[in-house]
């Protein structure tokens, strides 16, 4: 039987930096990957509280919603069969750089929308339009550096 699962993710942003997340080596599902902080809408969950409850559970970070940046579906398997998937995004904004991990992830790094075309660490297709988005929307309202293409 195939299952759908609504996700959110978080495009978190530090005056002229965005943070990614790099998984725990022992989750099930893409293990040490390099992403955003990103999780499932709980069950009668308002979206916007699952966003910013799935950011401080991952990164100790609270944050402000500045915008819905863009979604995307994706395909997944667990034992029970395919799983289709949304990510809802959104661009957050937060007012301290202090990240606290959970156990879903062992390393942080806070990136420059500069370093965006060619990042310090590995990041997907599916993580770089997140951020791509996001960035197009930010440069929109001037929230970051014109510097940052």
């Amino acid at each position: 039987m195939e299952q759908f699962n609504v996700l959110v993710g978080a495009v978190v942003t530090h005056k002229d930096s965005f943070l990614l997340l790099q998984r725990s080596s022992n989750e099930h599902f893409l293990p040490s990957v390099w992403g955003i902080p990103a999780g499932k809408v709980e069950y009668e969950e308002d979206i916007l509280n699952a966003v910013l409850r799935e950011l401080r559970e991952e990164s100790g970070i609270a944050g402000s919603i500045t915008a819905v940046t863009g979604s995307s579906w994706f395909s997944s398997q667990n034992s029970e069969g395919r799983i289709r998937n949304i990510q809802i995004n959104f661009a957050i904004e937060t007012h301290s750089a202090e990240v606290q991990l959970d156990s879903s992830s062992q390393a942080y790094l806070w990136v420059s929308w500069v370093e965006l075309e060619s990042p310090p660490v590995p990041i997907d297709d599916f993580t770089r339009q997140a951020l791509l988005q996001a960035r197009a929307h930010l440069k929109s309202i001037r929230a970051i550096s014109p510097s940052a293409k």
